[in-house]
């Protein structure tokens, strides 16, 4: 397993760490420990002990400041936080008492606040480290993004097709010619254009959407794609592309039926947007391959910039495949 993937393992991260700390302070312990104490009441006690406290801290961490502090809710973090840990130190007095180790409530709270500075200053580090390291991973992805498209838009076996369309065209309908070279031209120009940005508008992605689709409609013209629309979408921004591998995708194995079809449906509510299309497809038989490369890099995309997401599957025997694409959180501001 790789370095990164096994720390960003909440499991794997905070289970080494709990051990690393076992095993220095049972070091510690068993170095200085007194007469009256065995190594097995020790092992026992610190166990109890270690356990109680790094269960306080992570939930500290993970429900308190992750929650609440940092989603700027200060009032409602503030009067949880001091609740919480009031309440472990009552439970910390009564157990040391319990134990014969009590000494003071003086000592007591600055031990408590101890941890808590060390343990949240620990988690806004691997925060820091996380998020570092996803914006590293996303400048990559971006700039790889860039590269393929480019690749794509200049592949000689794309343009030698589209020229051919166009000279077939030319030949059977003159007229026509001049504004589908315009509609190429603008389908190469965005995407060309839209991997240079870190967030385009929704209404630009969605326009070159039903470019697109008309440039494969113009090349196959038994194809049928149907949108419907709910909701409003006008001031949202977006990731740029992200539905170009879901639709060509659609359209490519639609395209092997003999009456091929895509179905799109566009759902936006508040922030929230649901991605569904729709398509039939060969049952058997397809000459085409799915390596499932494209979706997996769409995923990767979305979770190295913070995206909240959701994508189902869906394909049954009869031969339609249908996949749904929650988005969550959309930006408002580019």
């Amino acid at each position: 397993m790789r370095p990164r993937l096994t720390y960003e393992n909440f499991w794997v991260r905070n289970t080494t760490f709990y051990l690393l700390l076992f095993f220095l302070f049972f070091f510690n312990e068993y170095v200085e420990k007194k007469p009256e104490k065995t190594s097995e009441r020790i092992l026992v006690e610190l166990i109890v002990i270690l356990s109680a406290i790094y269960s306080a801290v992570l939930f500290s961490n993970v429900i308190l400041v992750r929650k609440f502090l940092l989603e700027k809710k200060y009032f409602t973090f503030f009067r949880f936080f001091l609740a919480f840990w009031c309440f472990y130190i009552i439970v910390q007095v009564t157990f040391m008492r319990y134990m014969g180790e009590f000494t003071s409530l003086f000592n007591e709270i600055l031990g408590t606040l101890f941890m808590v500075f060390i343990g949240s200053g620990i988690y806004f580090i691997h925060l820091w480290v996380i998020q570092n390291v996803f914006r590293t991973q996303k400048k990559l992805l971006n700039s790889q993004a860039e590269l393929t498209f480019l690749k794509q838009q200049l592949n000689p076996h794309f343009l030698l097709n589209a020229m051919n369309n166009l000279y077939g065209d030319a030949l059977a309908e003159p007229e026509t010619v001049a504004d589908k070279i315009l509609k190429l031209s603008g389908l190469l120009r965005y995407q060309i254009e839209a991997t240079k940005k870190e967030y385009v508008s929704l209404t630009e992605e969605i326009d070159f959407v039903n470019k697109y689709i008309g440039y494969h409609q113009y090349k196959s013209h038994n194809l049928k794609v149907t949108q419907e629309w709910q909701g409003s979408y006008e001031d949202f921004y977006i990731l740029p592309l992200v539905f170009m591998t879901l639709i060509e995708n659609a359209v490519k194995f639609s395209l092997e039926c003999e009456s091929p079809y895509v179905d799109i449906n566009w759902s936006f509510k508040d922030d929230h947007l649901i991605f569904t299309i729709e398509n039939n497809c060969l049952k058997e038989g397809s000459f085409l391959e799915s390596t499932g490369l494209g979706l997996e890099n769409l995923r990767r995309r979305l979770i190295v910039s913070f995206v909240k997401h959701k994508i189902t599957i869906d394909k049954d025997i009869s031969g339609i495949f249908k996949l749904e694409l929650q988005l969550w959180k959309l930006n408002i501001n580019a």
